[in-house]
């Protein structure tokens, strides 16, 4: 507003990530677990923040924190800003928090500009969005919105074992609610749900862009474990003619997966295939064994749900003819 004063942005914005990225700081990175008192701990940082700058918090019935100006505490609808606070293990610090600290600084800027919005504003701290910490994802926003299901509530931590539904409940949230399938949020209050990202990838930076919109989030075929199994033998003493060795035939399909995968951009199609997890036995395994099994997980993702449908019924045909041909 011309005339009115107000202090430059940059230095609450630097101490809001560094402050926040000294209290997640793990050997790599930053690690906010999912429902964790650490996650708790940086909401408490957050609301002491918010109200440092006269921005007003509540806390919703999925234990996450809600900022508004003042005149729009008690707001019946809202435009929602936000993201989530928790990380993957040894995350970035701009994973998820960047979205929180774009909206909680719009606030702070209208606060100080003495500015009110057309329509009432809130931003939104999500809780345990990250799928790492106990299997399922989104869990906070399902919470939210009742689509949080009785198996995904029985989902163990992947560190201490402890269920996500005994989470939740130390956390004093509903989970009876929960289980019924009951909404802890009425999404008829919600105008438009509006999320700043930092894209983890090379695009914008190849492309010299600063910022895009989001046209698509791709939707997935995802297998955690893929056990390929074969017959164990010494490597100096068994031809090839001989081995049944699952590395080999794991090494064809993801091969033949790829090439697949390059046809169907070359179609102009949109498919991304990823597999991050690949063991063999670390009890068994020796630089001189042909093992007996290896496992792997498959990540296969596009914006359209036939190349996925495809790429399903190729997995199951390229693993039929790859037994016949590795035996």
């Amino acid at each position: 507003m011309p005339g009115k004063m107000f202090h430059d942005l940059k230095p609450i914005a630097n101490d809001l990530f560094s402050e926040i990225e000294r209290l997640s700081r793990d050997t790599r990175g930053v690690s906010r677990p999912a429902f964790s008192p650490k996650e708790s701990e940086i909401l408490g940082y957050l609301k002491q923040m918010a109200l440092q700058h006269g921005i007003s918090v509540h806390q919703d019935s999925g234990k996450n924190l809600l900022f508004s100006l003042p005149a729009d505490d008690s707001a019946d609808k809202y435009v929602l800003l936000g993201s989530h606070i928790d990380s993957v293990p040894m995350g970035g610090n701009f994973d998820g928090l960047a979205g929180i600290a774009a909206g909680f600084l719009c606030l702070v800027k209208a606060r100080q500009a003495g500015h009110s919005f057309d329509r009432p504003v809130k931003v939104i701290a999500l809780r345990g969005e990250e799928s790492h910490w106990f299997g399922p994802c989104y869990i906070g926003s399902k919470c939210l919105l009742g689509q949080l299901s009785k198996a995904e509530l029985s989902s163990p931590h992947k560190e201490n074992g402890q269920t996500l539904y005994t989470s939740l409940a130390a956390l004093g949230l509903d989970v009876d609610a929960i289980l019924r399938g009951q909404s802890l949020m009425d999404m008829e209050d919600v105008y438009e749900y509006i999320e700043l990202h930092i894209e983890q990838g090379p695009m914008l930076v190849e492309k010299k862009i600063p910022a895009a919109i989001v046209s698509a989030i791709r939707g997935n075929l995802r297998h955690k474990k893929i056990i390929c199994l074969g017959e164990a033998g010494h490597s100096g003493a068994v031809p090839r003619a001989y081995r049944h060795d699952p590395v080999m035939a794991m090494a064809d399909l993801l091969s033949r997966l790829d090439e697949s995968w390059l046809t169907i951009l070359q179609k102009g199609g949109d498919l991304v295939i990823t597999s991050g997890i690949v063991s063999t036995n670390p009890e068994t395994h020796s630089l001189s064994r042909i093992p007996d099994q290896v496992s792997f997980s498959l990540d296969c993702r596009s914006q359209d749900i036939n190349v996925l449908n495809e790429m399903r019924d190729l997995l199951r045909s390229e693993i039929s003819q790859i037994e016949l041909d590795r035996k």
